[in-house]
């Protein structure tokens, strides 16, 4: 019973079989490896894995969509702290995901995308959001479009602008497909970033310009603001101080 979970667990941290730990002002607790592990096979013995796997996905892939507006929000740094400490856990869940779950797997590496962002997670997010993407197939569009602009971009980050472009205009042209405006401005926002690291200053220019438009339609002061920093960032790199 749902009464009994909090003396059981403090049975298990007795004999130190769980650990309890204070991160953030919260009690975490956790188990060595060996005895994970161990748990896991039992798990999986008792024929308990999948349902047992598939509920700790669902409470991360809430976890991370409750977090998600939030890391463009005054409470930013305390939504990816969060999403920091429980770090091993999304992993856990995307990683099953994507071997029996493809599509929600789809759904959680593109909301992710922002977090490995802004703490540099650039290799590891490009490798789980490749892998995700190998299996779209019958994802919903949005989903798609997500996920690609942002493997896009990570992979922009690290200097691979050809294959960026590539996975970038994949996702113009699914958020076209779909009538998604706010998904048209992010893309040509990404691509403009990718023109102007190669020094292509008049297409990124022509599409930043474009981005800038619909932002400012959708009244999106997040979106705006992106824009116009790298219009300013092509401005500079042109030696337009003013």
């Amino acid at each position: 019973e749902e009464f009994e979970v909090l003396d059981l667990l403090m049975r298990l941290v007795d004999k130190s079989l769980v650990i309890k730990e204070e991160i953030l002002g919260e009690a975490r607790y956790r188990m060595l490896n060996t005895i994970g592990q161990y748990a896991l096979e039992k798990l999986h013995e008792q024929g308990d894995e999948v349902p047992t796997r598939s509920r700790h996905f669902d409470y991360f892939v809430n976890v991370v969509e409750v977090a998600k507006p939030r890391l463009l929000a005054a409470d930013q740094i305390a939504s990816l702290n969060r999403l920091e400490v429980d770090h091993d856990n999304l992993r856990s869940a995307l990683e099953w995901a994507i071997k029996s779950q493809a599509q929600a797997a789809l759904r959680l590496a593109g909301a992710l995308g922002r977090f490995w962002d802004i703490r540099s997670y650039f290799s590891e997010g490009r490798r789980l959001l490749n892998q995700a993407l190998a299996l779209r197939q019958d994802a919903p569009p949005a989903w798609q479009a997500l996920a690609l602009r942002w493997a896009g971009f990570l992979a922009a980050r690290q200097g691979d602008y050809a294959y960026a472009k590539v996975l970038l205009n994949d996702s113009l042209a699914v958020s076209r497909s779909i009538n998604d405006p706010a998904g048209v401005a992010r893309a040509v926002n990404f691509l403009g970033y990718t023109a102007f690291s190669e020094g292509e200053f008049d297409l990124a220019e022509k599409l930043l310009q474009e981005g800038l438009e619909i932002f400012r339609s959708l009244h999106d002061e997040s979106g705006l603001a992106s824009t116009l920093n790298h219009l300013g960032s092509v401005a500079w790199l042109r030696g337009d101080a003013p």
